[in-house]
């Protein structure tokens, strides 16, 4: 998870990136990446952390991401019922009533109107052409999460969300600057 409260609009925003710890206050400034990494931390806390901290952060949330609405948000509700953590109603109620960007969606427009082929680095790459600007480069594949997590190979797997994140965070803010822009013009 990025907590971006959108002090930064650099596409690149690494060096300003801090480290967020459970537990600790919810900051109200910055940009905070939160990505449990801890071997011994059982599905069940990892999912229930996750549904404590959106929880925390109130009505000032926007969930943006890749393929959540067909994925990440499905499986968090399934798993949260399976796990014990969150019933149904809650977490469809926490996820519907927050504003969503499913930037899955809204590529298909980069991709031929396609399902087939709307990838994240696809998107990216469409997207620096069309802006000029250079996204951060995505590490590893999602395909290899798998035999990463079974190789124990932790430091990978974090490097590769870190990565997704900045980019799906550099998609959204040329795709917001985009239409900021095309409105202005619309408006004279």
């Amino acid at each position: 998870m990025l907590i971006d409260f959108g002090s930064s609009n650099s596409i690149d925003p690494k060096d300003e990136v801090k480290e967020y710890n459970w537990g600790d206050p919810i900051p109200s400034s910055g940009i905070w990446k939160y990505i449990e990494t801890d071997e011994n931390t059982t599905e069940e806390e990892i999912i229930s952390r996750f549904y404590q901290l959106l929880e925390k952060l109130n009505d000032i949330k926007m969930i943006i991401g890749f393929n959540i609405l067909r994925f990440d948000i499905p499986l968090l509700v399934q798993r949260g019922k399976e796990l014990g953590v969150k019933d149904v109603k809650d977490a469809n109620f926490l996820f519907y009533n927050t504003f969503t960007v499913d930037y899955f969606q809204v590529c298909l427009a980069l991709n031929n109107m396609r399902f087939k082929g709307n990838k994240l680095e696809d998107c990216a790459s469409k997207l620096e052409q069309i802006s000029g600007q250079q996204i951060p480069k995505r590490v590893g594949k999602g395909s290899d999460i798998a035999q990463l997590y079974k190789q124990k190979k932790y430091d990978e797997i974090k490097d590769h969300l870190y990565s997704d994140l900045l980019v799906i965070r550099a998609i959204d803010l040329i795709f917001v600057d985009k239409c900021r822009k095309a409105c202005q013009q619309e408006h004279k």
